[in-house]
């Protein structure tokens, strides 16, 4: 993530020093292709719009076999992979059924390659001889793009194995008197855990009260960022911290938010302000999907969506690389912003200036 990071860094300042522009740097990086983390989005689009009643079931379990790793929160052993919760790969591929042709993957591809054809033809042109400079510094971006997925990718797979694992253990303790869910076992320590295991009916009392404060302090939102220094090398008391459930100052119809240019286009449509990918509800073609942030699960939801608003990311964050291989308009890093607008909003995105417009309510 890190080399990613400095390769589109070092792209974005060539770009403004030699073009005048670093939101440049967007339009040359865009449908660079072979990115592993968009390519569930491009199956299920054929999943959902190009694959036979009788042909469905067959296709699906290939899809599995081929993507099941993936899936919401994939790094927590509580995530829930669509090999285990195929339900949730489902709900993304029911959204893009509705979805009209021209947003099919490879129409996009094509349009994005052409575009970014003719932004980096200009740019030579302008940079003369020292073009090759702009050449070694795109081939770098896209490299580390597709490294920084990939790689993230292999980590998901093992996740997958010991989460499988995991539900296993958890399923038999439930069945010798253990609780239902997946998610109280988790906050015990190891030995406790060990201990469940051994006897799942004597620890049902302290998973209990685990999930109590577990509840009490997922019910507040954590700082962004903070200076450990001032609170002796640990994090504000969770006391600080704000309820998730107070809700913001709405954003009234003229304010401009202004975040990082995730990926070119410009798009307006109603927002849908969503906070897990296994519900996208209201979503529709058209809209514009607010996140808190993403991840390969969110993936499908983009190609139903004409663009996508993230709080949290940044350079060569998933939102920003994937977005970019869709040819979807994106905007990361307005803090709040699936508080600050309220869903059914009229939003205008512009992807290469990096703003959120309220156009109306």
């Amino acid at each position: 993530t890190m080399q990613a990071t400095i390769a589109a860094g070092s792209l974005t300042d060539l770009c403004e020093a030699k073009l005048g522009d670093p939101t440049l740097a967007v339009a040359l990086t865009t449908g660079i292709g072979d990115v592993v983390s968009a390519q569930p989005a491009s199956e299920m689009w054929r999943l959902a719009n190009e694959t036979s009643d009788a042909d469905f079931e067959q296709q699906f379990a290939r899809f599995l076999r081929v993507h099941g790793h993936r899936g919401p929160n994939e790094f927590s052993l509580a995530g829930r992979d669509w090999a285990a919760f195929p339900e949730v790969a489902m709900a993304a591929i029911n959204t893009m059924g509705d979805a009209p042709a021209d947003r099919s993957p490879a129409r996009l591809q094509q349009q994005l390659v052409a575009q970014r054809e003719e932004a980096l033809s200009a740019a030579r042109k302008t940079m003369g001889w020292q073009s090759r400079r702009l050449d070694h510094a795109i081939r770098n971006t896209a490299l580390w793009s597709r490294a920084r997925e990939e790689s993230k990718n292999q980590v998901i797979r093992g996740n997958q194995l010991t989460r499988h694992a995991f539900l296993e253990l958890l399923r038999r303790a439930a069945e010798n008197g253990g609780v239902p869910d997946r998610v109280g076992p988790l906050l015990l320590e190891t030995d406790e855990f060990l201990a469940y295991l051994d006897d799942p009916p004597s620890m049902v009392d302290l998973i209990e009260e685990r999930r109590l404060g577990h509840q009490a302090r997922s019910d507040r939102e954590p700082p962004f960022a903070f200076d450990t220094g001032q609170h002796h090398g640990s994090f504000p008391p969770v006391s600080t911290w704000n309820l998730r459930a107070s809700p913001g100052q709405l954003a009234q119809p003229g304010a401009v938010f202004q975040g990082s240019a995730g990926a070119p286009g410009r798009a307006i449509g109603r927002a849908r302000v969503l906070t897990d990918p296994a519900e996208p509800g209201a979503l529709e073609s058209g809209d514009v999907l607010v996140a808190p942030l993403t991840d390969p699960s969110w993936t499908p939801l983009f190609l139903a969506a004409s663009a996508v608003v993230v709080e949290v990311g940044a350079a060569m964050s998933h939102s920003m690389i994937v977005s970019r291989e869709l040819g979807i308009p994106c905007v990361v890093g307005i803090d709040d912003i699936t508080r600050l607008v309220a869903d059914g909003t009229t939003l205008e995105v512009d992807g290469q200036a990096g703003t959120v417009t309220i156009l109306g309510s």
